[in-house]
């Protein structure tokens, strides 16, 4: 506790600095993926992905294209991840991950969250 940054500083950033951080994934299918996967490696691997896929004013049929985009374009690829998942493997190159040193959220927060589960 005692440090700066973390949730209290979710709303004073902008997205791209979220993405940057970890906390949200979002762009064309390749750049989604990308958020994904980078996540993926980082903690070892996961079998659930939980998505949010409308927040503020997304309309209805910009929430359903942005959906169809995941459902055609990203959740293949993911599953070709998955299909192909060690868990030994993952966790090696997990542990080769540096942490950015001037990320605070995953110094804060998410490195204790998601990486000490080995």
């Amino acid at each position: 506790m005692g440090s700066t940054g973390g949730i209290s500083e979710f709303g004073k950033t902008t997205p791209d600095e979220q993405v940057l951080k970890g906390n949200m994934m979002y762009g064309t299918p390749d750049q989604v993926y990308g958020q994904i996967k980078k996540f993926f490696d980082y903690t070892g691997g996961f079998g659930n992905l939980l998505i949010m896929g409308q927040a503020g004013f997304l309309s209805y049929e910009n929430t359903v294209k942005s959906m169809q985009l995941f459902n055609d374009h990203v959740y293949p690829r993911l599953k070709e991840l998955t299909a192909k998942w060690d868990p030994e493997e993952a966790m090696a190159k997990r542990d080769q991950v540096q942490v950015p040193k001037s990320n605070r959220d995953y110094e804060d927060f998410s490195v204790d969250f998601v990486r000490k589960v080995s």
